[in-house]
């Protein structure tokens, strides 16, 4: 069971946590307890933060070629373990850090906060066990910050991109195909079921992707479908 303390953190609106963030959290529970500590410390922040591995803390991570690997090395797990349903309250480094963690998702003016605000609130507090453990190797306060706001801005750089490229095929659009082909009628004397169709166009796109190149629209990919269609040999 996962501490009140970590649950409902004092002067901590929770609420205002991401699913990721709240499981880091959870799982920071999850470290200590593995470790047979009866205190959540700021060093199982940092292991419950590379637990949840989300996008950011990932891409962030491998930036710096800095493994996980690592910190689970520096506080290996022991045999004996508390028990899940202990309640394990947070050190005085842990309770400042969280304190930063909010400070920090409320100075980016984020609406939520996230893994990395984690990271930053323990960096914060670079004399703590997960301070130094970060600081030693390789990261600090001002470059987390500075490799955090460029992973944002390109990951929506790429979120932009995305929602404004042309339709490309690929193995998720198998149900468009089949929507897509209820509409067209293949030009064949004998009857063609649009599973058939849709399994005969989709092989032979992929086979040759360079026949269907990329559509901006889904009339064109109606239309390109039916040119495919009409093409599809006698015996498909």
């Amino acid at each position: 069971m996962l501490s009140t303390c970590v649950r409902r953190p004092k002067n901590i609106m929770f609420e205002k946590y991401n699913e990721s963030a709240r499981r880091s959290l959870f799982f920071s529970r999850y470290e200590a307890s593995a470790r047979n500590e009866s205190v959540i410390d700021t060093h199982h922040f940092v292991l419950g933060v590379l637990r949840e591995n989300d996008p950011t803390t990932s891409e962030l991570f491998r930036a710096l070629s800095v493994k996980p690997l690592h910190f689970q090395e520096l506080w290996p797990p022991t045999t004996d373990r508390i028990s899940s349903s202990a309640e394990l309250p947070l050190s005085e480094d842990a309770k400042k850090a969280l304190a930063y963690t909010a400070r920090e998702a409320e100075d980016a003016a984020a609406a939520k906060v996230t893994p990395i605000h984690i990271l930053l609130g323990v960096l914060r507090i670079p004399e703590s066990r997960g301070g130094q453990a970060l600081v030693n190797a390789g990261l600090t306060y001002q470059g987390v910050v500075e490799l955090a706001r460029a992973i944002s801005t390109k990951s929506e750089e790429d979120r932009a991109a995305n929602e404004q490229t042309p339709i490309v095929l690929r193995h998720s659009h198998y149900s468009l195909l089949d929507s897509l082909c209820a509409q067209v009628t293949p030009h064949r004397g004998r009857r063609t079921t649009r599973e058939e169709v849709a399994l005969a166009l989709f092989d032979g796109l992929t086979a040759n992707p360079n026949s269907f190149p990329r559509v901006s629209s889904l009339d064109e990919l109606r239309v390109r479908m039916a040119e495919a269609i009409a093409g599809l040999p006698p015996d498909v």
